[in-house]
């Protein structure tokens, strides 16, 4: 599928404008592309029109597509999809905790879980600006929990399955949602609807994995579970776990039980839930036997997204670094390398593209006059962050996103260093944040002249991160050079007032901040891995469009290599800050000017994935 995806489909506008005789383009040749694109757009359109009026009519070539989403409806997406491509209609689903003053669409549907049976409601949400078909998806299953835990996920997608069915689209686009989570036990999909899943990291999915003993009462059909209940060690197991006695038939609530507090189970350490332990061990066993569908791997645990890959018509990644390394380094894709391999026909990639929000600053500017006005926003923040103003709290709202915040340390307002300002997530191992803490510190600790912001929300519940910052507060030396933040802050003006920020990478990176960075002539440095390796462009490797700096090497297993690769690469870019103001400039300028929204090469590319489906 990717190289298929790499062919050029605009051939036949090249080819009316352009003779293959002529070597130079003229104004008038530039013209006649131009109405060419857009008589094609107009005819794109007055066919979708005729064909909402005559549906009977309707061209195999087109398609209606269902956007399978948990968060915001991505109508960016569907916006310059449908400048380009508006014959194709694209149609939003998501889940929904609330109904209130929503169109009812009675379209409604029964699933079985949990050893019940439970209903889901679809709903239509309006968007006037857009004119976007939003499907809201309710079921009291699932409403109100957290949108991120299998216990949310799990009955969604049972429902959404049933009501796409209803639906009836030639292709399912689910975004980073496991589509066939759980549905080893139901009939086999119509093969008319068409499944692409999109895969922002696999790693994302371990935490999903749970054991064969609860899968089998998510997703397990009515007959099966029955079967499995009826074993006697099975029985057995759950009377004890839930101190019931032998022949109790309260079933339904004993399973509930179960389920509401397995997390407790896996984490506690007494003897008693380690009895509890070893009892659904035991089960998930039975389980592997009795319901050999659910392929449970050797370490007992179900894999929510196997079944997804091997069953989805194409699996993508957002990015071209990272499908290309989870093909070829087991590391990254762990016990889905296999699983991965072997559909790699059917697997491409495509950018996921992000527009930064146009936000309130300091001191606005643009890539021509960013030399006169990004100053004011760096001492800005730096006054702000002084000794004085934190000691009486006099520091100005305008930085942080409400008032819930702690800082520690300081800046010397006096300074003339290179600021550098980290956006960080507490959870520092699993996304290469200690590695960004480490070269910090270092720099910190041979005197570099730098100032330093951290940014983690919620670190400072992190007993590694508090060790960092109670290193720093004893050596009085380091007093005025750094400075911590625990909370939400305005990341475009801290981005606008900083000279770079750095971006190292343990998981596959997914988050958007660098754009952010860019779009404010933040000079990013970061590791040569994922998304980072895709939109950011290396001054030493392409000295007209590079906006950063990159890592020599990809994603290391060695930690060591993965600290100094970063550390030389940190060192590198304050080189150039320090010594070629012109190279320096051209970086902010190229950062500044890099389009990361939804680009026509980013559409054109979903186009063609759509079409071979």
């Amino acid at each position: 599928m990717e190289e298929n995806c790499d062919k050029e489909i605009h051939t036949d506008e090249l080819d009316t404008i352009y003779s293959s005789c002529e070597n130079k383009i003229t104004e008038e040749r530039l013209k006649d592309s131009e109405l060419v694109h857009n008589l094609k757009l107009y005819f794109r359109f007055l066919r979708r029109r005729f064909l909402l009026i005559f549906p009977e009519k309707k061209d195999k070539a087109l398609k209606e597509i269902i956007y399978l989403t948990l968060s915001e409806p991505p109508i960016d997406f569907i916006s310059a999809f449908r400048l380009q491509y508006p014959e194709k209609i694209i149609k939003v689903l998501m889940p929904i905790d609330n109904i209130e003053g929503l169109e009812d669409l009675e379209v409604d549907v029964n699933f079985f879980m949990q050893n019940k049976m439970h209903s889901a409601s679809l709903y239509k949400i309006e968007d006037p600006k857009e004119h976007t078909e939003i499907f809201g998806l309710y079921s009291e299953s699932f409403a109100g929990k957290d949108r991120s835990s299998f216990e949310f996920i799990a009955p969604f997608m049972k429902a959404a399955r049933l009501v796409i069915k209803e639906l009836d689209p030639d292709i399912v686009h689910s975004d980073n949602l496991p589509f066939f989570l759980g549905a080893e036990f139901e009939p086999a999909y119509p093969s008319q609807i068409k499944i692409m899943q999109v895969i922002h990291d696999f790693a994302k999915f371990d935490k999903f994995k749970i054991d064969p003993f609860q899968a089998a009462i998510y997703f397990a059909d009515e007959k099966r579970l029955k079967k499995l209940l009826k074993n006697k060690a099975v029985k057995k197991g759950i009377a004890s776990i839930c101190a019931l006695p032998k022949s109790s038939d309260n079933m339904e609530e004993a399973l509930e039980y179960i389920c509401e507090n397995y997390e407790q189970y896996n984490k506690a350490s007494d003897d008693e839930i380690v009895n509890y332990k070893e009892e659904l061990k035991h089960m998930g066993l039975l389980v592997q036997k009795i319901l050999p569908q659910l392929g449970i791997e050797n370490d007992l645990l179900y894999n929510p997204l196997a079944y997804t890959i091997n069953a989805a018509n194409c699996w993508i990644t957002i990015s071209k670094t990272y499908h290309k390394d989870v093909l070829t380094l087991p590391y990254l894709s762990g016990r889905m390398y296999n699983s991965l391999s072997k559909t790699k026909s059917k697997s491409t990639y495509v950018l996921y593209g992000y527009k930064p929000e146009p936000a309130e600053i300091l001191q606005n500017y643009n890539s021509e006059n960013f030399r006169d006005y990004r100053d004011r926003n760096k001492k800005f923040v730096v006054r702000e962050f002084s000794s004085a103003r934190i000691k009486i709290n006099f520091i100005s709202s305008k930085l942080f996103v409400d008032k819930d915040y702690t800082i520690r340390g300081f800046l010397d307002s006096s300074a003339e260093a290179p600021l550098i300002f980290c956006k960080f997530s507490s959870d520092i191992f699993s996304t290469g944040a200690d590695i960004g803490l480490a070269v910090l510190l270092n720099l910190l600790n041979l005197q570099q002249n730098v100032q330093v912001i951290v940014n983690i929300p919620s670190g400072l519940q992190n007993p590694h991160i508090v060790s960092w910052i109670e290193y720093l507060e004893q050596n009085k030396n380091l007093d005025g050079r750094w400075m911590f933040i625990d909370g939400q802050v305005n990341l475009p003006q801290f981005y606008a007032a900083a000279d770079f920020t750095l971006l190292p990478a343990g998981e596959n990176p997914t988050g958007y901040e660098h754009y952010i960075a860019m779009k404010y002539g933040c000079v990013p440095v970061a590791s040569r891995f994922g998304i980072y390796n895709d939109t950011i462009q290396d001054i030493f490797e392409d000295m007209t469009l590079g906006c950063g700096f990159k890592t020599q090497n990809n994603k290391n297993q060695e930690e060591e290599d993965n600290f100094n690769d970063f550390y030389s690469t940190t060192q590198k870019a304050l080189k150039v800050y320090e010594e070629n103001e012109g190279s320096w400039n051209l970086l902010i300028k190229n950062a500044m000017e890099y389009d990361s929204g939804w680009t026509f090469k980013i559409i054109e590319r979903y186009n063609k994935i759509y079409n071979l489906l």
